[in-house]
């Protein structure tokens, strides 16, 4: 981005010459130029240039006028919080079994942020599966996995913290459909053609 400084008057001089070591700069209303000029009492400067490309770093100008100078400096800002994102909870999940977030893409930053998560794993982009701190990129793509709970009816879930900007995965397991073993007492020596009923099951889990 291009960045101004403020106009600045120039006092307590009859002329002297002005220049702003290469950088853009201008003169009251006049064009903008690099080569240095001849400044008069009054004049009003502003200077010119484009702020770094990296997050938290400085580009400096100094203008010089007469022997006496002054650096113009533009310091790029942390833009390291991401938009918001959600994943889709999972329900009626199977116990014990390893189950992975849907993609997402970091959208939103300019600076890499940091990226964690409170237990559980993540990957970004197509890199190993990992459970400790990082940072990540804007566009890169993330997604996080973990063990549903060993128990029925039960939920589980893992937070993903990138930037301070957070979303909670979850996953709930089913309802337990499957009785313990039972049995039946067989019948032996019946009568032809009766009729029996067979001993009562109560059912488990």
């Amino acid at each position: 981005n291009d960045d101004w400084a403020y106009g600045t008057r120039l006092t307590g001089l009859d002329s002297a010459w002005f220049y702003a070591g290469g950088q853009s700069f201008k003169i009251n209303g006049g064009a903008w130029r690099t080569a240095a000029i001849k400044v008069y009492d009054e004049d009003i400067f502003y200077l010119r240039n484009t702020s770094s490309g990296v997050c938290t770093t400085a580009v400096n100008t100094t203008a010089t006028c007469g022997g006496i100078s002054d650096v113009f400096s533009i310091t790029t800002k942390l833009d390291n919080t991401p938009n918001a994102w959600a994943f889709t909870d999972v329900t009626g999940a199977e116990v014990s079994t390893l189950y992975t977030s849907g993609q997402k893409t970091v959208s939103g930053i300019y600076c890499n942020a940091p990226i964690s998560i409170g237990a559980g794993q993540f990957q970004i982009n197509s890199n190993a599966w990992r459970s400790s701190s990082t940072t990540i990129a804007n566009g890169n793509t993330y997604r996080v996995r973990f063990t549903s709970p060993s128990s029925y009816n039960a939920k589980d879930s893992v937070t993903l913290n990138i930037g301070g900007v957070t979303d909670v995965y979850s996953v709930t397991t089913r309802a337990d459909t499957t009785p313990a073993q039972f049995t039946f007492i067989d019948i032996t020596n019946a009568h032809p053609d009766s009729s029996h009923i067979s001993n009562g099951i109560v059912f488990t889990s």
